[in-house]
């Protein structure tokens, strides 16, 4: 059997007492070096004597193609030193920490030329260099910064603007601030995926964000918007009808006042996104973060107003609403919204999402033909079973998407929601998340090939 590649584990810890990595690279063949430490599967932190475990393999930067480090403070400052030389052969940079603190890569860390790189994520860690790293990027697949702002580690702009050309998602949990400074030295032509986490944010001051979706989807209009409330947080999520693309904004903010606020600011500071929408879903957590009664009457006057009416949503002809309780109180409750509209001679059709006692439209009429795919389709039959979560991860909700876009096809018959499918579910197994098994991402894709051809 041929070895591909030489995988680093901890040698040096109470259980292991193994031969030192130091002492046996030597010994190999010149293969590809995977150094995962720490958090594999848990939470587990590095032994005594790691490090320098991790030390002796950066030492050979010309032959790692996974760092996947759990980082502590000794270990940042071995990395001072052993991380400004170019990583030719490069592919996965994963850098977390279990430190509350804010840990900075000193320097010029991981600042050099990595040509082959395709994932980086980063965790409650600031990244200084990491625009120059971008600069060098070119096969970059998938950008994880999650907390990684910190005022002493704000990344500076290079003189030149780095051009991502193999970039699908993007994913980001931090402040506008440092967003700001990231977009404005970065290109991404092919972006698919864009998930934005902000915190208790409600001004926006983004005209970096505003310029980088248009120069990204330049001749592209969201055509339905979903809009969420939860206990924590309210998301907006813009997707394309016909395309796998889409992108969620998320405000995390626990009081309804400051998500409404927040929704507003959304509103204003995206008209021009929001004014292609043809289709808006409203939904909400349950219990619900103020109640029913509460939310569906902030909404709908929000939704009245004049300049929704001939700005923000002049062409939406379709509301659906998730609802937990009555929906007539929610029909009444938008009563006047759906007056204005048509007296703007605008008329929008209310609708409750998910449900087979309210008349969809024709659009999203469920169908039988479901049972044309019994010869693919077991009574437990993992690959249709939604991965639901209560606080779903970004990567989660891209997973939960294929799924959605695959049963709809069964029920619909509308081949492009199946082949959106597959083309998320083929971006996921190349950015290879933790959080999704590769297994049940191949069983997906073999089954909906299987559709495909049938």
């Amino acid at each position: 059997m041929a070895i591909h590649h030489i995988r680093i584990i901890p040698l040096s810890g109470p259980e292991t007492h193994g031969t030192p990595v130091r002492d046996t690279l030597h010994c190999w063949p010149v293969l590809p070096i995977v150094m995962r430490y720490g958090g594999i599967p848990g939470p587990n932190p590095l032994a005594n004597g790691d490090e320098e475990e991790i030390a002796a393999a950066l030492r050979q930067p010309g032959r790692i193609s996974v760092i996947q480090p759990i980082v502590t403070i000794p270990l940042l400052e071995r990395l001072t030193a052993l991380t400004q030389d170019p990583f030719p052969m490069l592919e996965h940079l994963e850098l977390t920490t279990q430190v509350e603190i804010g840990l900075i890569l000193p320097g010029e860390s991981f600042g050099g030329a990595a040509p082959h790189l395709r994932i980086l994520r980063t965790a409650k860690i600031a990244f200084p260099a990491l625009p120059l790293l971008l600069l060098s990027a070119e096969n970059l697949v998938s950008l994880q910064l999650e907390d990684t702002y910190h005022r002493r580690g704000t990344p500076q702009s290079p003189p030149i603007r780095a051009t991502l050309p193999a970039l699908n998602y993007f994913e980001f949990h931090d402040c506008s601030e440092y967003l700001e400074c990231l977009l404005s030295g970065i290109d991404t032509p092919l972006l698919k995926y864009i998930y934005l986490t902000f915190f208790n944010q409600l001004i926006f001051d983004t005209p970096q964000l505003f310029q980088f979706i248009h120069r990204t989807h330049p001749q592209r209009s969201h055509d339905e918007a979903m809009v969420y409330f939860s206990g924590t947080d309210i998301s907006i999520t813009f997707t394309q009808l016909g395309t796998p693309h889409c992108m969620r904004l998320q405000i995390s903010c626990r009081p309804l006042d400051w998500q409404m606020s927040a929704l507003a600011e959304i509103c204003a500071h995206f008209s021009l996104i929001l004014s292609g929408v043809q289709r808006l879903n409203i939904g909400a957590s349950s219990p619900l973060p103020g109640g029913q009664d509460e939310i569906v009457p902030h909404v709908a006057h929000s939704l009245a107003r004049e300049e929704m009416v001939t700005g923000v949503l002049p062409v939406v002809q379709e509301l659906y609403i998730e609802e937990h309780g009555e929906f007539a109180s929610v029909r009444e409750a938008l009563a006047p919204f759906s007056a204005t509209r048509q007296r703007a001679g605008r008329p929008v059709i209310v609708y409750r999402s998910n449900s087979d006692n309210t008349p969809l439209p024709p659009s999203r009429v469920r169908t039988e033909q479901t049972g044309a795919f019994a010869p693919f389709i077991g009574t437990n039959d993992l690959t249709l079973e939604l991965a639901e979560s209560p606080h779903p991860l970004a990567i989660q909700l891209l997973f939960q998407r294929a799924q959605h876009l695959l049963l709809s096809f069964m029920q619909s018959y509308r081949v492009e929601e199946l082949e959106n499918s597959i083309e998320i579910s083929r971006d996921l197994l190349e950015m290879h998340p933790r959080q999704i098994p590769d297994l049940g991402l191949r069983r997906m894709l073999a089954f909906s090939f299987a559709l495909k051809n049938h």
